[in-house]
Formats: C-alpha cells, sequence, structure tokens
C-alpha cells in the first residue's frame, strides 16, 4: 500500500484515466482538486485546481471528447479546466457552467459522461438530472426530475445514449432506479428498493431502510449500492423494468461506491465498515434457466433470488474511526485507489 499526501481535508471523490500509466484527478472538501501521476506505487502531484468558491468539490471527470480536459464539480457549478496551460497551480477556470438551484444549499452530486464524451450528466440534491452537451463549451441540452427529493447519481447507458439511468429517492424516502429517456423526457421504468426488504423482520433492517448510495453502469448491467450493506445486480438489456440479476450483502453498513472491472466479471465495492471487496459476479450474469409450466408458458427456475456473487478478495482498511469516501481503479497496475476522510489518498495492489 501507498500513500498520496497534498489535499488538507477529507478526499471526496476519484477518477483514473485508463492507461499504461496511471493519471489520477481527485477532489477534496478543501475546495480544490489535484492530478497526480503515479508510477511504481508512487506517486506525486503535477497540478492543483482551484474552483475559486472554497467549496467542496463533489465529483471529479476527466473528459472523454476532450482529452485536455477536466471536469470539476462544486456547488451547483461545473468547472472546466485546459490541461494545455502551462500553470502547475490552476487558480481560474477556462469555462464555468453554473446550474440551477431549486432549493437552498442545492448541490450537483455527481457528473458522468456518454461514451464518446459528446454528452455529460449532472444530477443534484432536488432530484433533477441535467444533460449537458460538451461541445467546445459545456451547455444544457436537456433537463429531467426523476427523483422528487435527492438524485445520488446519473450515468448515460453504454451503447444506448437515450437512455440515462439515475438513482435516488422520493419525498417518502422510497429509494428507485429510473431508467429515463432523455430525449423525450419519458421516465420509462422504476424501480423501488423498498420493495425488496418490505417483509424483513430484521431488526437492524428496520432501522437501517435501503437508500441508495451510488450507482455504476457497465453497459448492459448496473450495480446500485443500498445503505444497508446490499449491493443490487440489474439487467438493462430490456425494455421494460430492470430485472434483478443478484442482491447480495456487500458489507455490513453503508456502500460508498461500486466499480466494474476484468472485462465487467467482477465487482469491486467499499462500505462504510472501512472494507473494500472484489465480487465475482459470473455467474449472477449469467441468463436464467427457464423452465416450462406445464401449460407451456415459461418461467425463472427460481422465483426467489438466492445470492450467486461470491467474495474473491477482501482489504480491511481501519484507520482510527475515519471512513472510506470513495474509490477509483486502475486495472492495468490493478490499483484501487481509496479517497478517505483522514485527507489520504491510498493505492491499495490486488492480485486475483
Amino acid at each position: 500500500m501507498f500513500v498520496l499526501n497534498g489535499h488538507t481535508s477529507q478526499v471526496t471523490s476519484l477518477a483514473c484515466r485508463e492507461r499504461e500509466e496511471c493519471t489520477l484527478l481527485s477532489g477534496s472538501d478543501d475546495g480544490t482538486a489535484r492530478l497526480w501521476s503515479v508510477k511504481n506505487q508512487s506517486g506525486r502531484s503535477i497540478r492543483s485546481f482551484f474552483c475559486g468558491n472554497k467549496a467542496s468539490i463533489s465529483s471529479v471527470s476527466f473528459s472523454k471528447k476532450h482529452e485536455h480536459e477536466v471536469h470539476l464539480a462544486s456547488s451547483n457549478n461545473i468547472y472546466t479546466f485546459d490541461l494545455r496551460r502551462d500553470e502547475v497551480i490552476m487558480l481560474k477556470s477556462d469555462h464555468t457552467l453554473s446550474l440551477p438551484t431549486h432549493s437552498e444549499n442545492d448541490e450537483i452530486n455527481a457528473i458522468s459522461s456518454n461514451q464518446k464524451g459528446e454528452l455529460l450528466s449532472a444530477c443534484d440534491d432536488s432530484g433533477y438530472v441535467y444533460i449537458l452537451s460538451n461541445d467546445d463549451k459545456l451547455s444544457i441540452k436537456t433537463v429531467l426530475h426523476p427523483h422528487q427529493n435527492v438524485c445520488m447519481q446519473s450515468m448515460f447507458r453504454q451503447d444506448a445514449d437515450v437512455e440515462i439511468v439515475s438513482v435516488g429517492s422520493d419525498l417518502d424516502l422510497q429509494s428507485s432506479l429510473v431508467r429515463s429517456n432523455w430525449t423525450t423526457k419519458a421516465s420509462v421504468t422504476k424501480f423501488d428498493f423498498n420493495s425488496l426488504f418490505s417483509n424483513s423482520t430484521d431488526a437492524k433492517q428496520i432501522f437501517n431502510p435501503p437508500i441508495v448510495q451510488c450507482l455504476n453502469i457497465n453497459g448492459n448491467h448496473a450495480s446500485v449500492g443500498l445503505g444497508n450493506g446490499n449491493c443490487v445486480l440489474f439487467d438493462l438489456t430490456k425494455k421494460g423494468p430492470a430485472s434483478i440479476l443478484d442482491v447480495f450483502k456487500a458489507h455490513e453498513s453503508s456502500l460508498t461506491q461500486t466499480a466494474f472491472i476484468n472485462n465487467n466479471s467482477m465487482l469491486v465495492t467499499s462500505g462504510l465498515d472501512d472494507k473494500i471487496s472484489i465480487w465475482d459476479i459470473r455467474q449472477a450474469l449469467l441468463p436464467k434457466k427457464m423452465v416450462p409450466k406445464k401449460k407451456g408458458v415459461a418461467k425463472p427456475k427460481n422465483s426467489h433470488i438466492e445470492s450467486k456473487s461470491t467474495k474473491v478478495w477482501c482489504h480491511d482498511h481501519t484507520l482510527d474511526d475515519l471512513r472510506i469516501n470513495c474509490i477509483s481503479v486502475h486495472e492495468e497496475s490493478k490499483t484501487i485507489f481509496v479517497g478517505h476522510q483522514s485527507n489520504r489518498i491510498f493505492g491499495i495492489p490486488y492480485n486475483l
């Protein structure tokens, strides 16, 4: 394990550029972002970015369309910095896009890009999802409102750019996954996570409801991390409601992030129990076996979903009483980067 020091407050967001040599982008509660060059289990900060408002950096992203640009979300703004500039300390962004605020202290929770980088999505504390055009400058293309209360994360489905998948909650704290067609602003399907555990008699479940915390998509499949420690895998290939492929207890407390690796056959999860795990999800992604009913109507072999994912690696990252905020994986070097409440970034090698 190795450590990257530089931020003066907790690290809130990470993004890796997947190349042979690792470049890491980090955001922090100290109001700055940093660009790191990492090689041979050591790294150094090569750029610092200041957004000017001293608010926390909630999300960071490399531009897929313009490789010389990075995007940072802070408060209700998205800042774009051009890496072709000579400054090591970048005090002013090249472009700033301010999104509308619908309530006091409304903030952007996450930004993400589609496969080609031509579009970005941004979601906020009021449940809105903004589709942004990434031309010479970011601009708002359209606005959706799939969640009444808060939208934690929104992502484009790869190879289906008209579909945006989002997770969040409504005013009654009912957490949901919503699939929307952003070109028509139509909600395609909505899945309520509370229905998964409505019959639970577990005392921990009653006081720890399945509030959505994070989302990741690999194209045909989605992983959702919940506040009760469960991870849910979805099949997105069908036009109807997203079907559940697996539900498994990934952590003893809330998940903070998930990431698909190894050609989407493995899933990395992190949680507030200070653990990072890698799960073999190949069995879960296999097509369900169908057996004919007496009247010739096919149905799944098992109506009750039993966990098919298997833990193959685990790292206990207990450090005082401080917690893991976020992770990002660089597969080429087999390193999981951990953004931590201790102001540090940890690089943790893994081996499968």
